[in-house]
Order: structure tokens, then sequence, then C-alpha cells
């Protein structure tokens, strides 16, 4: 789901004992079905390697010690409990652990690698719930994984890639950290070490923040690698990712170069600053004329990066126009709201957020048929934030009818 997403500042991270351990696993064989207790070393973990399908992505796996915590895990075809592999913990912006691990399931195959997903750390979470789903997590895969300590990577898109850099800081388990999307307070880096992948779409809003933490990173001894794709704020495509897995894995001098035109970052940052400030002043009437000339620019710019600044301009209006709306909707300023809903679709006609903010729209208005409608219709655009749509309090009063049910069930699988 390519939903606008805000710059989000690093919270602060304490990681418990139990994120910080790394735990040997004992080297047995298992057979399909059983399970086999090893006693670790270091910290005292019991081991309980656990028999799950291979080559299939297991959705919602409760964590052993807290069952109201779960996560998507996938593992490759061949695995088994007679040696330690690599894993990657994945931390969405929206609690989606599924997403990013059925995305790339094919590059856990290649890179033997296991993959999973917090369905927990989402935005706008207080520090010390990020501290319990990071340390439940770790605890509880690898007491039931056979996890190399030396091959833990964390990855998260947007907030989730602050957080996946969080953890990392204050965890030196962590040996590789890939984030898409959101860049690293590098003031928190300290002695820290840990290789570092940026990742962003070449339409991210968050484009030049990107670019900045990566020439920051050149300043210190950490491995880093800069991958940039045609995508705008949303998990990258799988041939990028295989490239970030697999410096992660594998690190080394990066003596890839990206040909960057830094001379557009102040003309772009001129025209942020004028719309921040139009936002203030003018209609939606100014803002569906200021799409048009963008998405002419996106079309027919001159040069590649022209299109992409023009691309990153609608990227940033939508997120504007995201934050106005969901202040108008909280505040039932339904007909000031209408407007601008056709603004947001305007701005990125395929973002599936646009629907359901009608939804909600209708939703507020009474109108449960057509609010079904456009909740459908966010569905086919490819909507799965089961999180804000269980929570959503503006469709509140649709929760006992059937097309609700429907979506609840449809998304909680």
């Amino acid at each position: 789901m390519k939903k606008p997403l805000f710059y989000l500042p690093l919270l602060g991270w304490l990681i418990c004992s139990s994120c910080n351990s790394n735990p040997h696993a004992q080297n047995q064989n298992q057979k399909q079905g059983s399970d086999s207790v090893g006693k670790n070393t270091i910290v005292g973990i019991r081991h309980q390697f656990k028999s799950f399908p291979v080559g299939q992505a297991l959705n919602f796996v409760p964590c052993i010690q807290n069952s109201a915590q779960t996560y998507c895990l996938y593992l490759p075809k061949n695995y088994d409990t007679s040696k330690s592999w690599a894993a990657i913990y994945f931390f969405d912006a929206h609690a989606r652990g599924k997403l990013p691990v059925n995305k790339y399931k094919a590059l856990a195959d290649k890179y033997q690698v296991i993959l999973i997903g917090s369905n927990n750390s989402q935005n706008g979470m207080q520090p010390e719930a990020y501290e319990r789903i990071a340390s439940t997590l770790f605890h509880a895969t690898q007491t039931v994984l056979n996890i190399s300590p030396t091959k833990i990577i964390t990855a998260g898109f947007s907030g989730g890639g602050k957080v996946a850099a969080g953890i990392a800081l204050k965890n030196s388990a962590v040996a590789s950290v890939i984030s898409c999307g959101a860049g690293m307070e590098m003031d928190h880096l300290g002695s820290s070490y840990f290789n570092y992948i940026t990742v962003v779409g070449k339409g991210d809003f968050n484009y030049w923040d990107m670019i900045a933490t990566d020439q920051q990173l050149n300043n210190t001894p950490l491995k880093h690698l800069l991958l940039t794709f045609n995508g705008i704020h949303e998990w990258p495509d799988v041939e990028t990712m295989s490239e970030a897995i697999n410096f992660a894995i594998n690190p080394s001098n990066n003596t890839k170069t990206n040909a960057i035109d830094a001379s557009l970052e102040k003309k772009e940052n001129e025209l942020r600053n004028s719309y921040t400030k139009a936002f203030q002043t003018e209609d939606a009437i100014f803002w569906l004329d200021e799409i048009n000339k963008l998405n002419s620019g996106y079309d027919h710019g001159k040069t590649e990066d022209e299109r992409w600044m023009n691309r990153r301009l609608l990227s940033f209006i939508n997120m504007m126009t995201y934050m106005r709306l969901s202040d108008m909707l909280n505040n039932k300023q339904l007909d000031a709201a209408r407007p601008y809903l056709n603004v947001f679709k305007a701005s990125d006609p395929k973002n599936p957020d646009g629907p359901y903010l009608t939804a909600d729209w209708y939703a507020l208005r009474g109108d449960n048929q057509d609010a079904f409608s456009s909740l459908s219709e966010a569905l086919k655009l490819g909507y799965d934030d089961f999180a804000h749509f269980s929570g959503d309090r503006m469709l509140a009063n649709m929760q006992n009818e059937n097309g609700y049910k429907y979506i609840y069930k449809k998304l909680s699988n």
C-alpha cells in the first residue's frame, strides 16, 4: 500500500537482555513434527526448536511468551535445525508483517535466509512499545528457530526503517540494517557498528533525506550502500531488495556510485516550501491545476531527474492532502473535506487510501452502502492495513453489518 507517511523522529531504544542475547543453537537433527530442547549456554534461554512448514508463508505465528504478539514467518524450502541460519526481521510502518515476507519470500530461498515480519510494530507507538515488541520478537524467534547470532539483519519501511536502525543502535547482535524510505538519525550512531543499506524510490518524498543519510555515512567506518528504484514511498521491488540482501549478507567496500543531480534539490525544496504555505491559503481547484502541471512534467520532462522531481512533488502533495483530510474527517468537516478527496485521488490515482478515505467520508454521513463500495475499491487497489481498519472509529456504525465482517476477515488472514 502506498500510504503517505510522515517523518518520524528516531525513538529512544533500550532493548532488554533477551534481545541482546546471541543464543547458540544446538546442532541436532529433527524429524518432521517433533520438537527438541537444548540449553543456551550464554544466557540460559532454553531452545525449543519447532517444526514449521517450509517454503510457505505463515502469516500469524504467536510469540511463545505473549500470544497477543504475532509475526509472519517464511522458512527456506531446505530449512532444518541442524545448522544455524541468517534471519531478516522486517518492521513495516503499518504492522503488516506479511507484506514484506510474502513479497520477498523467493529471496529467502535464493539467499538461504529466514524471513520474519512483525505484525505489531507500526507508526505512532510509544518508545516502550517498540522496546517490548523487539524484545519479545527476538526472544520468541531465537528460541524456536536456529538463528545464527552473527547473521541477524533488521529491515524496515518508512517509520519501520527507523525502528530497524534503532534496534541496531542498541543491539550489537544486528549485523546489517536495510532501511527503505526513511533515513537514520546519524547523531545517535555513536560507536555502534553495522552495515547499512539505504533504499529509496526515485519518486519518494523522503528521497533527499535518504541521499543525505548515505552521504553522511561516508564519514563513518560503516560499510554502506545506496540503492534507488523506480517507485515512490513503498517497499522496493524484488530486484532491488535482492541487491540489498546480498550486500547485507556479504558486505563489501562499496564502489557503486549513483548519479545524483544535487542541483535539483534546492529547486525542489523551494517548491515544497511554497506548497506548504499554499496549503494554508489555496483551495482544491488550485491543487488540481498544480497536479495537472506536475503530471505533465512527469510525463514530458526534459530529463529523467526532472521527471522524478515532479513525481516526488506529487507524492508530497499527496502526503499533505492526506494530513489535511485526516484532520477534516476527525473533526467531521465533511463539506470541506469533499473536494480534497478529489485532490488526493488526482495526486495518486493508484493509492488505495483514496477510496478508503472516501469510505470514511461516506460512513460519517451515514451512507454505509457507498462506504462499502469505496472499501471494495480500496481492496482492489491493494489496501491491506488491517491494524488501521480494525481500529477505525469512523466505521464504528458499520461493524455489525456483513460487509464489514467480510472485509475484516479478508484483511485479518
